[in-house]
């Protein structure tokens, strides 16, 4: 991870770091995408090419049906939500540029 593409990140993500910090982040980063460099290996040597096409069937048994069912009443689904305006979550406004 080079210091422009985590510059570029920060940006993306609204987030302002410390050199510091981007060393960390960049380390880190680095652990996650050798993770997926060695997830992606590990899936292309065990599983079939018919299996990557359809993954929730790979595995029998392991993903249930879908189903129709009844939702939940709305009062009910709103029940637990900390402000609402009686048929929608009321959430605080988000701040313009994202930040702390």
């Amino acid at each position: 991870m080079d210091a422009e593409l985590i510059r570029r990140l920060e940006t993306l993500a609204g987030l302002s770091c410390a050199p510091d910090e981007r060393e960390a982040l960049s380390h880190d980063l680095r652990g996650i995408v050798a993770f997926a460099e060695r997830l992606a290996a590990f899936v292309e040597a065990e599983a079939p090419d018919d299996d990557l096409a359809d993954p929730p069937r790979a595995v029998a048994g392991c993903v249930r049906e879908d189903r129709p069912r009844p939702s939940l009443p709305r009062d009910e689904a709103l029940s637990g939500a900390a402000d609402t305006d009686g048929d929608h979550v009321l959430t605080p406004p988000l701040r313009a540029g994202g930040g702390r």
